[in-house]
């Protein structure tokens, strides 16, 4: 893979949803990110034509694990991969160079790609970082919709004053089919399953910052980019 990637920067990556500043727009940002990323992704698969002869590696790009990564103005990180017989250009803020530094324990790629349908959940009782909370659960949802996966945001937990519109769902709702993904803050970053069920993935790690990388790093697995 990594001769067929010596080619011409692409132009249109996938991108990382921006950071929000009013968390308030969780109820509608992960239809919102679906829907544009969905979009993204027939667009990418037209333009991959660009990597269609030989061209010298720019000067913006970096080989790691067989893949070509292109340092993108924006300071996020782009590369493509393949779903089924499409090349998809994708951008991550996660540095791959750095992907190493993440724990991540490739059994919940099974249990992810084998739902039906999957629940992306946080704890919403805590207003600074819902936000970016938000924001890595579109990452990761940006991500299943690729495999046209049926991805819901949900709370662990009934807010105060209950948001009627977003669904209460926990590890204990996981089963055959349906997967729950908890966003969860810790002193440490962890990519795994619940202890107390194996169907339940679980991302941790102690800021919203470290979330949205770890979110990145799950990703990056799921479409089959090992860094």
């Amino acid at each position: 893979m990594a001769d067929e990637q010596l080619r011409e920067q692409p132009k249109d990556f996938i991108k990382p949803l921006e950071l929000q500043k009013k968390p308030s727009i969780w109820p509608k940002i992960i239809v919102i990110c679906i829907v544009f990323f969905m979009v993204a992704w027939v667009v990418a698969g037209f333009s991959t034509d660009i990597f269609s002869g030989k061209a010298k590696l720019p000067k913006n790009a970096f080989q790691i694990g067989g893949y070509t990564f292109y340092t993108l103005e924006d300071g996020t990180f782009g590369t493509y991969t393949a779903i089924g017989q499409q090349k998809i250009p994708i951008a991550f803020r996660l540095d791959p160079r750095k992907a190493g530094d993440i724990p991540f324990f490739e059994s919940v790629l099974g249990t992810i790609l084998n739902s039906e349908k999957v629940y992306i959940t946080f704890d919403p009782d805590n207003p600074k970082e819902r936000g970016k909370l938000a924001v890595a659960a579109a990452e990761i949802s940006r991500i299943t919709s690729l495999y046209q996966i049926e991805t819901t945001a949900a709370f662990t937990h009934d807010t105060n004053p209950i948001e009627p519109k977003i669904p209460i769902r926990s590890c204990g709702n996981a089963k055959a089919g349906v997967s729950i993904i908890e966003l969860r803050f810790s002193d440490r970053i962890y990519i795994g399953v619940d202890q107390s069920d194996n169907r339940c993935i679980v991302v941790e790690a102690p800021t919203g910052d470290d979330l949205i990388l770890a979110a990145d790093k799950l990703g990056m697995n799921l479409v089959g980019i090992r860094v």
